[in-house]
């Protein structure tokens, strides 16, 4: 049985996308409350779930590119870049939570 590399792509990115709210959903049932955690980590938890959901959606875009379905690109190619540039901006607060204060 030869190895479908699309399907394979398509399980990975799947599972990639499903597990991007795996955090938060263990925190969750772990009965942390949000106001428990500092600022710091809840931002580092918004940066994990954000890039993996932007690169599990990258490889929905090559999944829809080496299949030939136009609406898997374009919609995972959308998320692929907002989920992305919330990642990076979320990143750049935490750099700046972690930078001392000028007086």
């Amino acid at each position: 049985m030869p190895v479908d590399t699309i399907a394979i792509l398509g399980f990975a990115s799947g599972a990639l996308a499903a597990s991007s709210t795996l955090p938060e959903n263990i925190a969750t049932l772990r009965g942390k409350a949000r106001k428990a955690r500092s600022p710091r980590q809840r931002l580092r938890m918004k940066i994990l779930r954000n890039a993996t959901l932007s690169t599990a959606n990258g490889g929905w875009v090559l999944y829809g590119t080496m299949s030939e379905q136009l609406p898997i690109q374009l919609f995972c190619g959308t998320t692929f870049v907002l989920a992305g540039a919330l990642a990076f901006q979320q990143a750049r607060q935490l750099r700046d939570l972690s930078q001392p204060k000028a007086a």
